[in-house]
């Protein structure tokens, strides 16, 4: 039996039990790990030339990825940046 939805990473428990005229057997449970090594986060937006100060930074979500940390950069000859 296949799942419907993607499972993020990381550590599951899984169950299953038999059923036979109105009771249940006892469940049986197993563990497996969901282990991926996310590729790079897809920006989208802003690109190009703009014009607003304030712009709104876009990103296709990942879910492999556990942080997600935009920063600006603005190279000036200088070793700096801002974490927004």
């Amino acid at each position: 039996m296949a799942l419907t939805s993607d499972l993020y990473a990381g550590s599951y428990t899984w169950w299953i039990a038999g059923k036979k005229l109105g009771w249940h057997r006892p469940y049986s449970s197993m563990n497996f790990v969901v282990s991926v090594t996310p590729g790079p986060v897809q920006r989208i937006s802003p690109t190009g030339t703009i014009t607003q100060r304030q712009p709104s930074l876009t990103w296709q979500r990942n879910l492999d990825v556990f942080l997600v940390r935009p920063l600006a950069w603005r190279p000036t000859g200088t070793d700096s940046f801002a974490v927004v």
